[in-house]
């Protein structure tokens, strides 16, 4: 995980089947940053961009969105760490 000036551990993460973003609210309280976040229905999405203006939200059925492209979007953030 990148390192913020302060020497503390930075949180990011991705919200997928965001809605309007409450995930994301509770997860900022906590101290995550939502870095991308994916919603297939445009209007839900709009309104997640509303509450989340920093935040990339990629319009589309998640099981169309491709990991290459995933990747892209957030290489600006430092290494991805999958669960298993």
């Amino acid at each position: 995980m990148p390192e913020t000036q302060n020497n503390l551990i930075k949180r990011t993460m991705i919200d997928l089947f965001a809605g309007a973003g409450g995930l994301s609210c509770g997860l900022e309280q906590a101290g995550f940053t939502p870095v991308l976040a994916n919603e297939m229905v445009r209007q839900f999405a709009c309104t997640y961009q509303v509450n989340h203006p920093e935040t990339r939200v990629v319009v589309k059925d998640v099981r169309d969105v491709d990991e290459k492209a995933l990747h892209s979007l957030v290489e600006n953030y430092g290494e991805i760490e999958y669960c298993e």
